[in-house]
């Protein structure tokens, strides 16, 4: 799983600033045909209130075959459920790839089940993964991730028919969804549990040096940055240095504007 950050910092459930405590996992796929994950960040980086665009809505994370786009800090207070779930789920979408249409709300029309079945399969994958480092990060298990249309029988989500208007047609659903996430939890080996591959992580003002050299930590560092953590494990093993597990930190993330930068 390939996860990119890119904060939708102009989204006004970004600018509302709330907070959750995660409770579950709700898994939505967008209806919108051939639009892939990192596209989205241009259709909703916008204002409802400046009347940049006409919907009041924000995922966490858009998933498709290829990668995975975060563009809400997980613990940020998303805009997906229409309902009570805003307040206890983390919400992504599943891209659905092009060449069908829709017709009656959730009737896909024309859609080829054993064309999209590669492209179904990577980003089926690619879910499973991301629900899994999500389940590390905040003590979940596959008993709590749920689909939109889950959320509406369960009275906490309004009335949308995804994921299960598309996974039956790939032999699916959300019970093998969880149970190839329980799989997946089981035979994982990433030992580091208190730190994981996406996490968002900044160094203490407290410290001088780059740990365990003799480098000095720049102030900008410490000042208005967070680093994405890109690894935990080198051949399957945590790194220890000087008695302590290292992780290797990618992209740094400015605090304030929640964009990216190179290192």
């Amino acid at each position: 799983m390939k996860l990119f950050t890119k904060y939708m910092t102009r989204n006004d459930c970004y600018t509302a600033g709330r907070k959750i405590t995660p409770k579950g996992i709700m898994v939505h796929s967008t209806a919108v045909p051939g639009v892939m994950a990192a596209e989205w960040f241009s259709r909703w980086n916008k204002s409802y209130k400046a009347g940049e665009i006409n919907r009041q809505v924000c995922v966490h994370a858009f998933v498709d075959d290829k990668e995975v786009w975060q563009y809400l800090p997980w613990d940020h207070r998303g805009w997906h459920a229409g309902g009570a779930a805003n307040n206890t789920h983390i919400g992504f979408e599943i891209c659905e790839p092009a060449g069908f249409s829709y017709k009656s709300g959730s009737v896909m029309v024309g859609y080829d089940a054993a064309k999209q079945e590669d492209y179904f399969r990577k980003a089926w994958q690619n879910a499973v993964e991301l629900c899994v480092m999500l389940c590390k990060k905040y003590g979940l298990n596959e008993n709590d991730i749920i689909c939109h249309s889950e959320g509406y029988k369960l009275g906490i989500a309004s009335n949308h028919a995804d994921v299960m208007h598309w996974f039956p047609k790939h032999g699916e659903n959300m019970d093998t969804f969880r149970k190839a996430v329980k799989k997946a939890l089981e035979n994982s080996t990433d030992i580091n549990t208190d730190i994981g591959i996406g996490d968002m992580v900044e160094f203490k003002v407290s410290v001088k040096n780059y740990y365990p050299g003799s480098v000095e930590v720049p102030t900008w560092v410490k000042n208005d940055y967070y680093h994405r953590v890109t690894q935990t494990l080198y051949k399957g093993k945590p790194v220890i240095k000087g008695g302590k597990e290292c992780v290797l930190l990618g992209k740094k993330v400015k605090k304030s504007g929640g964009y990216k930068c190179q290192d």
